[in-house]
């Protein structure tokens, strides 16, 4: 079960002297991320961060169209799942960022990320600011183009406070569930009494199916009537044609 591996993310391969790999994995619809990296991308587009920096959009959906064709920015709009791993692995991202601008209850892509080795960096909102504890399982940030922007230019430049994250141990599902059971207990119920019989019951029992053989034969002797007169009704459509000629 990929969701239950506890990999730590690997340092980062590529020193100052190569572009920051950042890699933005999922659906970046809206509040998901497209509208914090439609901000951050211009504070990052100029001459001075030139081949500094270079984004993968994997899996972006369509909302990733729209950074199509950017320089510094790579669009992969969909992935396999089950390719996920080796996806990543070629990628060999420094980094992932979860630009989220809108507050998130859980994040499987949280997950699914430290369970690939990957090192987070993540915006400080709902869940993220939650699980992430910044400096170790990861790093976060405000959820400001311009915050997020500085940060990614000094990880570009030293790469050193992505070595020392280390992802924490991630629950499998019968963890999750034992979590659960403990948070919402629920009281052992009694099993529902069973019906004592009653004349009323017994008579019920015995009218019933009475009733369903009636209708049974009523629907029967309809469907005769229809058969028989099917022959007739394109004769009196043709008759009844007449009067409007």
């Amino acid at each position: 079960d990929p969701m239950s591996r506890t990999d730590p993310p690997h340092p980062p391969r590529r020193d100052a002297s190569h572009p920051l790999r950042v890699l933005v994995l999922g659906n970046i619809h809206g509040g998901k991320g497209e509208t914090l990296l439609s901000r951050v991308l211009p504070e990052l587009n100029n001459a001075a961060d030139a081949g500094s920096i270079e984004f993968v959009l994997l899996g972006s959906g369509d909302a990733g169209m729209r950074f199509f064709g950017q320089g510094n920015v790579h669009v992969l709009q969909t992935y396999a799942h089950a390719n996920l791993a080796r996806e990543v692995t070629e990628l060999d991202p420094d980094l992932a960022l979860l630009p989220a601008n809108v507050a998130e209850t859980w994040s499987y892509t949280l997950s699914e990320l430290w369970s690939l080795g990957v090192p987070v960096l993540a915006t400080r909102l709902g869940s993220f600011a939650e699980r992430i504890q910044h400096g170790r399982s990861g790093l976060l940030v405000d959820a400001d183009p311009h915050a997020i922007a500085v940060l990614l230019r000094q990880l570009a430049c030293d790469r050193t406070p992505l070595h020392s994250l280390q992802a924490p141990a991630l629950p499998n599902v019968a963890d999750m569930v034992a979590a659960w059971r403990n948070a919402l207990p629920v009281a052992a119920r009694p099993p529902a009494p069973v019906r004592a019989a009653s004349p009323e019951r017994d008579l019920d029992c015995a009218i019933w199916p009475r009733y369903a053989c009636t209708w049974r034969v009523g629907a029967r002797r309809l469907h005769a009537r229809l058969r028989e007169s099917a022959p007739l009704v394109p004769a009196r459509a043709r008759d009844r044609s007449t009067l409007f000629r």
